[in-house]
């Protein structure tokens, strides 16, 4: 079974890929249609070339073939020079790379804030311009979230700060039970 390099297991009610990693020589995977909810271990299949995850559906827009947690692995996955199919449309797989999903992750990511404040500024005074966006400021699809803003109050030492002494300021966007939190950082004179 270690030679196997094609291996289609669509609709067979997975709901797990652990052991199917361990499978080094595998070139095409197919596992759409089933119930996985992680791709992780996909990053493991050193000599996988296309794998179809589409139709993996969850309750959930956190898990499955759809699920935001798994976009980092797709990105790992593509980065790897390996197409992932985590949609379909007219029967066709979608490469991951040419969805709305793909665009929405790589935005977030993508947002750069840098600003100067004096010592005793406050840092309301910055992200109080933003607190009027919507989710499609962002280029995000997701309509149902929740968007609060809020400043740096304290660190990973304990050190408590203020609004003129905060060193980021940031945006949660919240949906169903995942929250997003992008920081914008803020250099102090």
């Amino acid at each position: 079974m270690k030679s196997v390099t094609y291996l289609d297991l669509s609709g067979c009610s997975i709901s797990d890929i652990t052991d199917i990693c361990e499978m080094n020589t595998l070139k095409t995977l197919d596992v759409s249609n089933n119930s996985i909810l992680y791709f992780y271990n996909l990053v493991y299949l050193e000599n996988l070339i296309d794998v179809y995850v589409y139709g993996n559906q969850t309750s959930s827009t956190i898990y499955g073939s759809l699920g935001i947690l798994n976009f980092q692995t797709y990105n790992d996955l593509i980065r790897n020079g390996i197409s992932v199919y985590n949609q379909v449309s007219n029967d066709i797989g979608v490469l991951y790379a040419d969805s709305d999903d793909y665009n929405d992750y790589v935005r977030i990511k993508s947002i750069i804030y840098q600003d100067k404040l004096s010592t005793n500024d406050s840092i309301t005074s910055l992200y109080s311009a933003y607190k009027d966006f919507t989710y499609s400021t962002f280029g995000l699809e997701h309509k149902n979230g929740k968007i609060t803003w809020g400043y740096q109050t304290v660190d990973h030492d304990g050190n408590t700060y203020d609004e003129h002494t905060a060193t980021y300021f940031y945006c949660n966007y919240v949906f169903e039970s995942y929250t997003l939190t992008v920081k914008y950082y803020v250099d102090r004179y």
